[in-house]
């Protein structure tokens, strides 16, 4: 997904960050997830690994800044390790 940058004066980007992965680490809470790995990179990425019942997984998430454009990227993988 990709934005552009109305006042780049006040544009923060670890804030975004900071705020996505709070968002992030809630929803996986509230949905009894426990978050295995926390793996935060600088102030424009974070990656959490989780564990939920028997599926494993991970979601990372990065931004970039492009001029006056941002754009996020979000990956999820998950695998199911039920027999």
């Amino acid at each position: 997904m990709a934005c552009q940058i109305a006042d780049a004066t006040q544009f923060d980007e670890a804030k975004i960050i900071q705020t996505l992965k709070q968002t992030v680490v809630q929803d996986l809470g509230a949905s009894k997830a426990e978050i295995i790995k926390d793996d935060s990179r600088e102030g424009n990425s974070f990656s959490l690994q989780y564990t939920l019942e028997r599926i494993a997984g991970r979601v990372q998430i990065s931004g970039a800044r492009s001029g006056n454009f941002y754009t996020l990227t979000a990956d999820l993988v998950e695998k199911n390790s039920a027999k």
